[in-house]
């Protein structure tokens, strides 16, 4: 078991950690041969590179075991020091006995027994082994690890991001049909007692709006064909409610049918200029929906008459701000305004290829 976690690292971990100690074997076994052209000195150079192996590797066994935080110098620096000053000697005093007591006459001759100096030069040539081996390891492998911790981080915020955004647009989706439903049932209670007859037709039509509606409220996109489909439904219903007072043009662009949307967008532009506008006015009054492919983006605007403008923070309007910022962010667009005495324009533009 404890052998089990002691080897369970990733991939890309003992990728790293073993290509280092391979290069730092290969330089050796090169300054090796620069004395004898015998691989015997590959198999004498080994023990002092798993010597450095092991013990580094412990060291990151030792972080991961005792949960430090990599990104906190402070905490990670005592067990750096003590890696180094336990690995350090390790492998110098190593290959000093090894040179000196191996056979190897060439590189004995070569120079002296480091463990007969003065206790500051053992220390000095201690120092430049550390920093030939240790200190390159310790630096590539907090890089590389913090690089990751970072990159997860990162990750972990753009999921609790895309969380919160889900959550705050299923919030927003559940407004609207309650805020959909009271305005309908509104009108439909208005001719409970008038005409009966053709309250009871509003009420069949509207359980097949509410039925579509609900559908289609569950996806966070749907195609502008699937919307209009509901907007033309809609004003079926606000017709039996409003007959000639209400009337509804469109033109739409040719090949726009399968651009994605998010749902509701102008069924609610729809019926905030039927609530604001139409049902404002004794004579009643135009709606004019234009759906246009420019300058890269899907251009919707709602033009309809109204006394004036009353107000543009309303709950539906409000929705469909939050949705777009949501959405598309800033690359989306929408207003409202108030362009002559008895017109109200909404536009909403929508990124293409977003």
């Amino acid at each position: 078991m404890i052998l089990n976690s002691f080897f369970k690292s990733t991939r890309s971990y003992w990728l790293g950690h073993t290509l280092f100690w391979v290069v730092v074997h290969l330089y050796n076994c090169r300054y090796y041969f620069s004395y004898n052209h015998d691989y015997w000195f590959i198999l004498f150079n080994l023990p002092k590179v798993l010597i450095g192996f092991f013990m580094t590797h412990l060291y990151h066994k030792t972080l991961e075991w005792r949960d430090i935080d990599l990104l906190n110098w402070k905490k990670t620096l005592p067990y750096s020091l003590a890696c180094i000053f336990l690995t350090t000697p390790a492998m110098f005093y190593y290959e000093e006995w090894a040179i000196q007591n191996m056979g190897i006459k060439e590189c004995a001759d070569c120079g002296y027994d480091m463990r007969t100096l003065p206790f500051w030069q053992q220390i000095e040539a201690l120092f430049q082994e550390a920093m030939f081996y240790l200190f390159p390891w310790i630096l590539t492998y907090h890089l590389g690890m913090v690089n990751k911790l970072l990159s997860k981080k990162k990750l972990e915020v753009l999921d609790a991001q895309n969380l919160m955004r889900e959550a705050e647009l299923d919030n927003l989706k559940n407004q609207l049909n309650p805020h959909f439903l009271f305005n309908s049932l509104n009108g439909i209670r208005s001719l409970i007692f008038e005409e009966p007859k053709k309250a009871d037709e509003m009420i069949t039509q509207l359980s097949e709006l509410l039925r579509t509606s609900l559908t289609l409220g569950k996806k966070d996109l749907i195609s502008l064909s699937q919307e209009l489909d509901l907007v033309n439904d809609y004003i079926s219903l606000e017709k039996m409610r409003y007959e000639e007072r209400l009337r509804f043009y469109k033109n739409i662009e040719e090949n726009l049918d399968n651009i994605q949307i998010p749902p509701f967008i102008i069924q609610q532009l729809v019926e905030n200029a039927i609530k604001h506008g139409t049902s404002q006015l004794e004579n009643g009054g135009r709606i004019d929906l234009n759906c246009v492919k420019k300058e890269g983006n899907l251009e919707i605007s709602v033009l309809n008459c109204a006394l004036g403008l009353q107000n543009k923070s309303g709950t539906g309007l409000t929705n469909i701000r939050k949705r777009l910022a949501l959405y598309f962010g800033d690359k989306a667009f929408f207003n409202i305004a108030q362009i002559a005495d008895s017109q109200v324009i909404a536009v909403v533009k929508i990124p293409l290829g977003v």
